[in-house]
């Protein structure tokens, strides 16, 4: 074992499974522990759809301030393909321990793909780790990256917090073919889920392989040239790897790897492709993870003002579900829960018409005939409320601007006012599975109560005045009398608005309204005049019933959308 290995192995006693105790120096007070007592594995929801089972490697007994400076280690470079090879520079115990835990405590996902064949699940490590990590590979990578075509000048910030554990196993002859590394953002939990945290300024560009044991047969980390992939090693088995990489336990490989679409389109023409030979006989277990780097702001005047325009447009989550409102917040859910009966058909309607309200900002919206839907037209209000209030606050400090060219409509956006938006809501309250009523006292309870005004009658007796409804809601059963409806109401309508009518397809009495206004039949049979409108049907397919929409939109003379550039 190297001396300055040696130096740093007491630190990691801590980790390993058995209960031990080590004596190291007079002045270290020792203390006896168990692999329990230092981690446990709780299992995490994943934000990305198949991924591997994921857990919360919780440190129950280390901080990191309690972690020594780790010790130097020998590390080889390979200019060719700008990698470098920390040798054991992490204690076998540790190893050995992370192996155990892992095979002891959690599930593996099988994964068998065009590229890879290997088993893997993903760890959300405590920073008194990675914050070891760091200091283990620091004095071997650059300490700051200059300015590309990508991002600004980069300093060393961080490991990221997402492990992935992957198990090669001799028996299957596991292996991953060559590929270049997707990068990732740094990973959090939030909500009992293992989500990425982008940061404008902060992003991975290093893999960092992890080699846990080196006591099998093949599993080299090869190297190959520009542009290799899969079928040429198929095709010629006499291709030989530019550089390759012999696992030893502890060991760490860092080299380049893409973030972005756009790095990984340049990285096919610039990163050579690396690849986990097959596995012959034994196991392989390897852990991966990324090296984080933090960016200075780019200084071109075109850019200066991205991080505002990104902080001021993206989704806040936090801010809004904080204020009571966020659609995919298990309070939410489960706030609206007694609302949904499925002889409504409206379980996939409320999102469909929450991305209507949130991406056509309405400002009046009438919906005949309330319910579960009604709490998603509401949050969708509120929501497009605080984007505009952020959107004002950054506008009045003219820094809302992309290519230094303004991002907004000025007129649309200075002309907003909270108290103008509203959802009217009309409903007789009489089908006997009604949940209008329930629907009000809810969207109170949410703190929704002043963007909805409610009125119990009839559809057919609503008055309201031209031109004032930008989104029209019909959920209500108007069956063969749809073009008296439309001929009363239609001129309510604003150019531009829109009109959706549900369940429109496959009941006769609807459909034969919908066949008319396909065939551009007359207005005393469709109740629309001719040739002032657009339409578009959608059928859920998987469904007898309340299993569409049909959405028309008020145009004619009347209405065009404006032109603000020539290509964007």
């Amino acid at each position: 074992m190297r001396p300055r290995l040696l130096a740093s192995f007491w630190i990691h006693a801590v980790w390993i499974h058995s209960a031990l105790c080590f004596t190291f120096a007079p002045s270290l007070r020792m203390k006896q522990f168990s692999r329990s007592q230092c981690f446990a594995l709780r299992p995490l929801r994943t934000d990305i759809p198949n991924s591997p089972p994921s857990y919360n490697l919780e440190d129950e007994f280390l901080q990191s301030s309690s972690l020594p400076p780790a010790g130097a280690a020998k590390s080889t470079i390979f200019p060719s393909v700008d990698a470098r090879y920390i040798d054991g520079c992490i204690p076998q115990s540790l190893c050995v321990s992370m192996i155990d835990l892992i095979s002891s405590n959690a599930s593996f996902q099988s994964e068998h793909t065009s590229k890879n064949k290997h088993s893997s699940l993903q760890l959300l490590a405590p920073t008194s780790l990675t914050s070891y990590l760091l200091n283990v590979i620091r004095e071997h990578m650059p300490e700051n990256l200059e300015e590309n075509e990508f991002h600004g000048k980069a300093k060393l910030h961080s490991v990221n917090r997402r492990f992935r554990v992957y198990k090669y196993e001799g028996s299957t002859r596991d292996t991953f073919y060559p590929h270049v590394d997707a990068g990732w953002f740094q990973a959090e939990e939030r909500d009992g889920t293992l989500t990425s945290s982008p940061h404008r300024l902060q992003g991975s560009r290093y893999s960092l392989l992890w080699y846990l044991n080196d006591d099998f047969k093949g599993g080299e980390t090869n190297f190959y040239s520009i542009g290799t992939e899969k079928q040429d090693l198929i095709n010629n088995k006499n291709i030989v790897p530019v550089e390759s990489i012999v696992p030893t336990t502890g060991g760490v490989l860092l080299f380049p790897q893409a973030l972005s679409t756009e790095m990984m389109e340049w990285a096919e023409t610039n990163i050579c492709p690396h690849e986990g030979a097959e596995v012959t006989e034994g196991v392989k277990w390897i852990i991966r993870s990324d090296v984080i780097y933090e960016h200075e702001e780019l200084t071109d005047v075109l850019y200066r003002y991205d991080d505002v325009v990104r902080e001021t447009m993206k989704p806040h989550r936090e801010e809004e579900e904080g204020d009571g409102v966020g659609i995919y917040s298990r309070s939410f859910l489960e706030q609206i829960d007694c609302l949904y009966e499925p002889v409504m058909g409206a379980e996939n309607l409320g999102y469909v018409l929450h991305s209507l309200v949130r991406f056509l900002k309405p400002r009046k919206v009438v919906e005949i005939g309330a319910g579960y839907t009604t709490l998603f037209i509401l949050t969708a209000l509120k929501e497009n409320d605080l984007e505009m209030k952020r959107i004002a606050a950054a506008t009045a400090k003219n820094r809302l601007r992309l290519l230094d060219y303004p991002w907004t409509v000025e007129n649309t956006c200075s002309s907003w006012s909270e108290t103008n938006s509203k959802l009217s809501v009309i409903d007789n309250c009489e089908h006997q599975k009604e949940t209008a009523s329930s629907a009000v006292t809810i969207a109170g309870e949410m703190g929704l109560k002043d963007y909805i005004d409610f009125k119990i009658g009839d559809a057919f007796e609503a008055n309201f005045e031209p031109e004032s409804v930008d989104l029209l809601w019909c959920d209500f059963g108007v069956g063969a009398r749809m073009k008296d409806f439309m001929r009363a109401n239609w001129k309510t309508v604003k150019p531009g608005g829109y009109v959706v009518v549900h369940s429109s397809l496959t009941n006769k009495n609807t459909r034969m309204w919908v066949e008319l206004i396909r065939r551009g039949g007359r207005e005393e049979v469709t109740g629309l005049p001719e040739g002032s409108f657009h339409h578009i049907s959608m059928l859920e397919q998987h469904k007898r019933f309340q299993n569409s929409i049909t959405i028309l939109q008020r145009r004619g003379d009347e209405y065009a959308e404006p032109i603000y550039s020539q290509y964007a």
